[in-house]
């Protein structure tokens, strides 16, 4: 009567859900809702892993264009400095300019005065080596010229 043939076996009572599904069906649908599951929360982990690298390059490229950005205001600050200094440079000049050009006049009176008293000093030590040539001449001299 009861065949133990397994096309005609009726399934064993434990394995027939309440709802009447067999446990069969209901695991093998928990297996795929397993599957699918863990197939996205791994889809989920590299989507996440994907966002996370690329937040990660957004960040060093941002820090790598702030420091970009820091050299190039240094650079410019360097420069403008540069272009001050040539400036107060080229103004220290025109006053210098200006300074020689005022005291022109000064100058060539000074070196025309020094160049009257170097004459007149060799005029004085010719004058000299002629009283030691002519010791008389210093007492002639004294004669004229009384204490």
């Amino acid at each position: 009567m009861f065949s133990n043939s397994p096309s005609t076996a009726l399934p064993h009572p434990s394995s027939i859900h309440p709802s009447g599904i067999s446990n069969r069906t209901i695991i093998g649908s928990s297996f795929d809702n397993f599957f699918e599951e863990e197939v996205q929360s791994e889809e989920n982990i590299y989507e996440r892993h994907l966002a996370q690298q690329q937040m990660s390059r957004e960040e060093a490229r941002l820090v790598e264009l702030q420091l970009y950005k820091e050299q190039a205001k240094d650079k410019a600050d360097a420069t403008q400095q540069v272009a001050q200094d040539i400036n107060d440079l080229n103004q220290i000049m025109q006053d210098l300019a200006q300074l020689v050009h005022e005291q022109h006049d000064m100058v060539d009176s000074i070196e025309d005065h020094v160049e009257r008293s170097m004459r007149e000093v060799k005029v004085g030590e010719r004058n000299l080596r002629r009283a030691r040539i002519a010791p008389h001449a210093l007492q002639q001299f004294d004669a004229i010229m009384p204490d």
